[in-house]
């Protein structure tokens, strides 16, 4: 894919055209006859197979606590699948949280989770974990490493495993999540956080929405920037389609230590540069989102980069990444 550095290429995510708001959900089962207790997580892939961004808006999960037990769950991600990664804490990037109380064990439990944007054609490792609450799967079939598969003609799921900790802990294989994923055809302007940034002298960068700004077709789009290095005057903004590959390569997020900055994650493929000024720390990108039909519920995610020479070999920090979805 080409990169560009001029601002008004973001009209070439005109790509991916997108359709009104829909609801919608995908099931895998809610049969129990195994489980786990808090702290466990259960682990499948995902794939986008819709063609559009989908906004992932809530759960029903199998909380096999007793009725009336409050709980927290943390959704993660990483590039492409869990296989293979379960076990390595680095590769994943926490999307969304939520809370829920138990509606008693093989029952729907709904859980209203932060919403999280999954792109055009992605696949994902997902990663569920159980805070406060036991949990309920089911046990597989076909040996280690069976992927039991769920689909509808926009999601298709292949479940799992279980691993008795975050990311640690003993693993059992093949195990079903259970539960529901509520979703849409998202043509409503939405603009989140998600991921961490990491640390210099002066902070950890943050980005986010201008207060009162969303991704709305026909208006000025603001994204605010605080905690770059002190000494920095310049920031640079990622844009991109993506955040579950690396060039077309499933390595998302990515340890910059490759690069000298230890501790820094890239969380979204670059695709536009756009240099921001920064005063203090603080900076401000705006984007003229022009009244284009076909822009409406494309997704795109953004992370800004911090210059600093002297907080490590790279010369750089970087953000907390956004997800987004242009709209009305």
């Amino acid at each position: 894919m080409n990169r560009c550095i001029k601002l008004s290429s973001f009209l070439v995510l005109g790509c991916f055209v997108a359709s009104g708001l829909s609801a919608q959900s995908l099931t895998t089962t809610f049969a129990g006859g195994n489980g786990g207790a808090s702290g466990w997580g259960n682990f499948f892939e995902l794939t986008n197979t819709s063609g559009k961004a989908l906004l992932i808006t809530k759960l029903d999960v199998n909380a096999s606590s007793s009725a009336s037990t409050k709980f927290t769950i943390d959704v993660y991600i990483t590039s492409k699948t869990f296989v293979g990664k379960d076990g390595t804490p680095a590769v994943w990037t926490k999307v969304a949280t939520g809370s829920g109380v138990s509606k008693g064990r093989n029952n729907k439990t709904p859980v209203d989770i932060t919403d999280f944007v999954l792109s055009p054609s992605g696949s994902y490792g997902i990663a569920i974990y159980f805070n406060g609450s036991a949990m309920a799967y089911t046990n597989g079939r076909g040996g280690a490493g069976s992927l039991t598969t769920f689909k509808n003609s926009d999601l298709t799921l292949k479940a799992g495993v279980s691993r008795a900790g975050r990311f640690s802990g003993s693993k059992f294989d093949p195990r079903i999540w259970n539960g529901t994923i509520y979703y849409s055809k998202a043509a409503t302007a939405f603009y989140a956080p998600f991921g961490a940034g990491c640390k210099s002298a002066s902070g950890t960068p943050v980005l986010a929405a201008s207060k009162g700004s969303l991704p709305k077709l026909s208006s000025l789009f603001r994204v605010s920037l605080s905690g770059m290095p002190s000494t920095s005057k310049l920031a640079l903004m990622l844009t991109s389609l993506r955040n579950n590959s690396f060039n077309g390569a499933p390595l998302l997020p990515l340890d910059l230590k490759v690069a000298g900055a230890p501790s820094c994650f890239l969380l979204v493929d670059p695709f536009i540069f756009t240099p921001v000024p920064v005063v203090q720390g603080k900076g401000t990108m705006s984007l003229v989102i022009p009244n284009l039909p076909i822009l409406k519920g494309i997704g795109f995610y953004q992370q800004a980069f911090g210059f600093d020479k002297t907080v490590n070999a790279a010369g750089f920090v970087v953000s907390n990444g956004g997800m987004g979805i242009f709209g009305t």
